[in-house]
C-alpha cells in the first residue's frame, strides 16, 4: 500500500525552500505517532534538510546515487521510485512517502491513500503539495486537533499501475 503523508497549509504549501515554514509541536507528535516502526520513503534532498534523523523508523532514502553515503540514519537506499512502488503496492503494510515535492509529484498517481495534516493558517513558502482531483478520493477519517485537522483519504479507484 502506498501512502503519501504531508502537512500543508490552507494553500497547499509544504515548505520554504528546504525548510518547513511552521513549527507545530502537536502535528510533529502526530507525525511521530503515525510513522514509528513504519517504512518511510523520503527524497534525498528532504532527508538531508531534516534537522534530525527519524529513529525507530525504517527509512528509505530515494536518490539517483546508488553509492549514497550522506546523512546517516537511514536503512535503505532506493534508486528507482517505480521499483519501490511496484514492490510495495500489493503489500498490506504501508510505505509512507513523506516528501519532498518531487517525490510526492511522481508518486501521487500510485497512491492508495493520502494522510494530510491541514494547518488552518497560511505561511510564506516556495514548495507546494501537488494538485490532485479530490473527486478521485473519499474521506475515510477526519480528526480535528487543536492546531490542525487530519484527513485520511482513500483512492476510489485503483491508482495507476506500472
Amino acid at each position: 500500500m502506498i501512502v503519501l503523508m504531508a502537512a500543508l497549509d490552507a494553500h497547499g504549501l509544504i515548505g520554504n525552500h528546504d525548510k518547513m515554514p511552521w513549527h507545530v509541536p502537536e502535528e510533529l507528535a502526530f507525525f511521530k505517532l503515525k510513522t514509528l516502526h513504519q517504512h518511510v520513503l523520503i527524497g534525498r534532498e528532504t532527508w538531508e534538510a531534516m534537522e534530525s534523523t527519524l529513529p525507530q523508523r525504517h527509512v528509505h532514502v530515494l536518490t539517483r546515487n546508488p553509492d549514497y553515503a550522506g546523512k546517516p540514519g537511514y536503512e535503505y537506499i532506493e534508486t528507482s521510485l517505480q521499483k519501490v512502488i511496484f514492490n510495495w503496492k500489493p503489500q498490506a503494510q504501508p510505505l509512507l512517502i513523506c516528501g519532498g515535492a518531487q517525490t510526492y509529484e511522481q508518486s501521487l498517481p500510485y497512491a492508495d491513500e493520502l494522510w494530510l495534516s491541514l494547518l488552518p493558517d497560511t505561511y510564506e513558502g516556495t514548495v507546494f503539495f501537488p494538485k490532485f482531483d479530490e473527486k478521485d478520493f473519499m474521506v475515510k477519517e477526519q480528526i480535528r486537533y487543536t492546531k490542525f485537522q487530519f484527513f485520511r483519504l482513500l483512492r476510489k479507484k485503483k491508482g495507476a499501475s506500472l
